[in-house]
């Protein structure tokens, strides 16, 4: 059936409560169920652990919130969203799997916060979630917030075959004065950056006090991608909904960012935007390619992979740290200008350039210490 709230939402409201509220759309036997093939419509905003503990179950029908999410709402408060198939509550039926049948969930929403001031988790293995505006994952000092788009393979049916999909048509950003992070197996994330702002991971506030900006480096956000494609920027469609072009937007790391295990020469890890590394950025076992300029300013480790770029920029500060059987491979250019020659490992790894066809700039920062062996140590050497 169809459920309007018309103003706020709240679930878990009693400070100190020892139990959870526990809320369903689409079960099989439970607490609250609001319905097969449900509808939920809150007319402001939907706060799911506000101060004690929340969980809500969407395995199907429809969320919609005028306004604000709110996962983990007050220091206090825990909420858990599980948008798909979960064994978390399951008294009559433990265990039951989805069948076949059984249609993907959709929650949409203006903004959403996993992690307000409290601690925010959200399972995404199932459905669509919907942000218009901003989404942010650990949002106020001392919250923490955990997402999980984690698609189980189609072993219990070919409800799990079906895309599954977040998209923001905003900024993302995982960490922003909390501590935020983002788990993508698979799945496609689509991060619009309507207002300029792409995807931050660990957002470093540049129009506050010193303090506050210390505070922001001192915590370690990531995003840890092992499969499926992250796009940032503005993508035109046609009326079909082919894709006629892209505008990538920024993807700026001030955290960790994982690629690992993942991705094939055929179908490689795919990431979409224009990337700027100003920490750590690892990829570990895996093919993946950038489809955007890379920035490195930070650390750039690498333990056995494959790796596409286009461009591919090295700052004063940045380093690139890699080991037998790395590849980087390039259709556009490579810039050299680092100073971190000591940390520069890369005497065992390949520099390919794709295209033997265009031309290609490179830009090397190496110093000529004459035709001997020790000429390449500590010298930005290549295997």
């Amino acid at each position: 059936g169809i459920h309007n709230v018309q103003q706020d939402l709240v679930i878990a409201a009693t400070p100190g409560a020892a139990y959870e509220s526990i809320y369903y759309l689409y079960i099989y036997g439970g607490v609250e169920t609001l319905g097969e093939n449900g509808q939920l419509n809150v007319g402001n905003d939907f706060s799911l652990g506000q101060y004690a503990k929340g969980v809500f179950i969407q395995e199907q029908g429809s969320v919609n919130v005028d306004n604000e999410l709110r996962v983990g709402d007050e220091a206090t408060g825990t909420g858990e969203y599980y948008l798909g198939y979960s064994d978390y509550y399951r008294p009559f039926r433990p265990g039951f799997p989805l069948t076949p049948s059984i249609a993907p969930g959709v929650i949409q929403s203006v903004r959403e916060y996993i992690g307000f001031d409290g601690t925010g988790y959200f399972l995404h293995n199932h459905g669509d979630n919907i942000v218009i505006a901003d989404m942010s994952i650990g949002h106020n000092e001392g919250s923490n917030g955990t997402y999980d788009l984690d698609v189980p393979p189609c072993i219990r049916g070919v409800q799990y075959c079906s895309p599954v999909k977040l998209e923001v048509g905003g900024y993302l950003r995982v960490g922003n004065a909390g501590t935020g992070t983002f788990n993508q197996s698979s799945g496609d994330v689509y991060v619009g950056a309507n207002a300029g702002e792409g995807l931050t991971v660990q957002y470093q506030p540049q129009a506050v006090g010193e303090t506050a900006k210390v505070m922001a480096q001192q915590l370690v956000s990531s995003y840890n991608m092992s499969g499926g494609t992250l796009t940032v920027g503005q993508v035109e469609r046609d009326g079909e909904g082919n894709e006629v072009s892209f505008t990538p937007a920024q993807i700026v790391n001030n955290g960790l960012f994982n690629i690992h295990d993942g991705g094939t020469e055929a179908e490689p890890i795919l990431v979409r935007g224009d990337i700027i590394n100003n920490k750590e950025f690892s990829v570990t076992n895996a093919n993946v390619r950038f489809d955007g300029s890379f920035t490195n300013n930070g650390a750039f480790h690498s333990d056995p992979s494959t790796m596409h770029f286009t461009n591919l920029y090295i700052g004063a500060d940045g380093y690139l740290a890699g080991q037998a059987g790395d590849a980087y491979q390039l259709s556009g250019n490579f810039s050299n200008e680092s100073t971190q020659n000591t940390l520069w490992q890369t005497r065992n790894a390949q520099l390919i350039f794709e295209d033997a066809v265009m031309s290609h700039q490179l830009l090397v920062n190496s110093l000529d210490d004459g035709p001997v062996i020790t000429a390449y140590d500590d010298n930005f050497a290549w295997g």
